[in-house]
């Protein structure tokens, strides 16, 4: 940010990783910033088992690699433990304080 000629920033962070850089870096060029969490994606569902796009891919290839599931399985699993694209960005996050942290600062 230090290259641009610019009055203030909006960061648009997702997951614990840019959000911790973002609070991190902002307060390095002194200008106004305000920054914006998509917050994390909600799991997916596939009747009434849970299937979150970072644990269940685990699950899903141990289960392939064993011949429990066919290819085509996996991959049905697979896309839809992501359902949610579009609520959120973060797939994975375990860490919701730091966009808790980023509104108090």
């Amino acid at each position: 940010m230090h290259d641009y000629p610019l009055d203030g920033v909006v960061l648009d962070t997702g997951c614990e990783k840019t959000t911790l850089f973002c609070l991190m870096a902002a307060p390095t060029v002194n200008i106004p910033a305000i920054m914006l969490s998509g917050g994390p994606m909600f799991n997916g569902w596939r009747g009434n088992e849970s299937i979150g796009s970072g644990s269940i891919s685990w699950a899903l290839c141990k289960r392939l690699a064993a011949g429990d599931i066919g290819y085509d399985e996996f991959l049905f699993r697979a896309t839809k433990s992501a359902s949610s694209i579009g609520r959120g960005k973060c797939d994975t996050s375990v860490h919701a304080e730091w966009p808790l942290l980023a509104e108090a600062v």
